[in-house]
């Protein structure tokens, strides 16, 4: 049993989960966000080779906003001849485990919730094996829509932002949440790159680059407001992943990239500034959190309290530069 599911599928995130050793043969579902390249690019690649790699029989699930049956069909089309050659040559080994219709992506349109991208409500994805999956409106314009989403399991629950800007949304489908999982850029640094790219190119290239910088920062949430969502909301721990910029997990990047960030009063959450490989364990029907980085063998044990019990629980694994996702039971 159990459920495997991915949000966001971006560049190398495939090759990354096999790196952590994660079972992708099991993957049950992807969550798209929304339907920036970043966020989009190894759809194909996810169900080919999880398919090639397992033998699943049926269609992977491709959950997402309107507009999802048309990028799950564009890459259908794409991956159409690779499952016809790969079926001729290695069908012959189990001809039932190479179903090329398990090759593909099914597309599975989440309705809007409340019936526009600027509601509060939000809309249930599927219910089963006692997971819960809610969508909900975020912030992201000019791209609409654009969803962030609520996990709700055993007593426990992940938020997970997608990409956007400070908005209501989010605020409250954190609140109640044992980790908000979220993006966050670095505005000021942002702002730093634009100028100085602007003075050393010249010219229309330094322009234009300078101005995708300063765009840039009014569709994403500075890391400040994301601190103070958090805090507001009271969730324990944060995990920040999609880095604008990537730190690439240089300490002097990260100091940097940090510089300006002012904890909130009252707040005792514990922050992370993600990176790909954090796992963060939370048993059933308990308050604890425990953290590990998968690659590194990096712990900080239980983030609130200890748990000795045996519990099915809720595991939520970060590829912070990836936006790859895996929530299992």
């Amino acid at each position: 049993g159990g459920e495997y599911l991915v949000i966001d599928v971006g560049q190398g995130s495939y090759a990354r989960q096999t790196t952590m050793g994660l079972p992708v043969g099991q993957i049950t579902g992807i969550l798209l966000t929304h339907f920036h390249s970043d966020h989009i690019t190894e759809l194909g690649e996810t169900c080919t080779m999880s398919w090639a790699n397992s033998g699943r029989r049926e269609p992977l699930p491709g959950y997402g906003p309107p507009g999802v049956k048309e990028v799950v069909a564009g890459f259908r089309q794409a991956y159409e001849q690779d499952s016809h050659y790969r079926v001729q040559h290695h069908g012959h080994l189990s001809p039932n485990n190479w179903r090329r219709h398990g090759a593909f992506p099914t597309a599975v349109e989440i309705p809007l919730p409340g019936g526009s991208n600027s509601s509060m409500d939000s809309t249930l994805v599927f219910e089963r094996n006692g997971l819960k999956v809610y969508a909900f409106n975020v912030d992201h314009k000019p791209v609409v829509p654009a969803y962030g989403y609520r996990f709700e399991y055993n007593g426990r629950v992940v938020t997970v932002s997608g990409d956007c800007c400070k908005c209501p949304q989010l605020l409250k489908y954190s609140s109640g949440a044992d980790i908000l999982v979220s993006e966050a850029c670095s505005c000021h640094v942002v702002g730093i790159i634009g100028t100085n790219m602007k003075d050393q190119l010249g010219g229309e290239q330094g322009s234009r680059i300078a101005g995708i910088m300063t765009d840039i920062q009014d569709y994403h949430l500075d890391v400040q407001d994301v601190v103070d969502i958090a805090a507001a909301a009271k969730t324990p721990v944060l995990a920040l992943t999609h880095l604008v910029p990537g730190t690439r997990g240089s300490w002097f990047l990260k100091k940097l990239w940090m510089a300006r960030l002012r904890r909130p009063a009252g707040w005792a959450g514990k922050m992370y500034v993600g990176e790909d490989g954090d796992a963060f364990h939370l048993p059933a029907f308990s308050p604890a959190i425990e953290f590990v980085n998968v690659l590194t063998g990096r712990s900080d044990g239980w983030l609130t309290r200890s748990w000795s019990g045996r519990s099915i629980a809720l595991l939520v694994v970060v590829m912070a530069l990836l936006q790859g996702w895996r929530s299992r039971l």
